[in-house]
């Protein structure tokens, strides 16, 4: 029969022992035997922080960086980029015209690979030139070469 938790009756031999080889945390207000060990949540300088890769030493073969220029020669020397990019693209034209004495806006388009205002302007240029006359206006416009 089990005994009547109410009842003043209770006996310390009715409650289960402890086994000798379990530890039993410490309760409120009691020291426990070894405090925990504290970690530093900031690093000290006798603890520098440990590297996310390892170093790896400079190679000394590699280029010189390029001398710095101003802003006026880099803009130079992209205008004379663009400039030569544009005369090679007319030089293609021109010898696409040659071999086939008429042009359309849509063969220059997909001879250079360019919008159709950009192939109207190349067309232009040429014709300014003297190397190529328009004829016909709106849709019926198309180029000869001038021999």
């Amino acid at each position: 029969m089990e005994p009547d938790v109410n009842s003043e009756e209770l006996n310390v031999q009715d409650v289960p022992a402890v086994p000798e080889d379990v530890s039993l945390p410490p309760t409120h207000g009691e020291p426990a035997d070894q405090p925990a060990p504290i970690e530093p949540l900031i690093a000290t300088k006798a603890d520098p922080p440990a590297p996310l890769a390892p170093e790896v030493p400079a190679k000394p073969d590699l280029l010189p960086l390029p001398k710095p220029v101003s802003v006026a020669e880099f803009r130079a020397r992209v205008v004379e980029g663009k400039r030569k990019k544009m005369e090679h693209r007319l030089e293609r034209l021109i010898t696409f015209a040659r071999e086939k004495k008429t042009l359309k806006n849509d063969d220059i388009q997909l001879l250079l690979r360019v919008s159709d205002p950009t192939a109207s302007r190349y067309a232009k240029i040429l014709i300014t030139r003297g190397i190529l006359r328009s004829v016909g206006k709106t849709k019926g416009l198309h180029y000869l070469v001038v021999e």
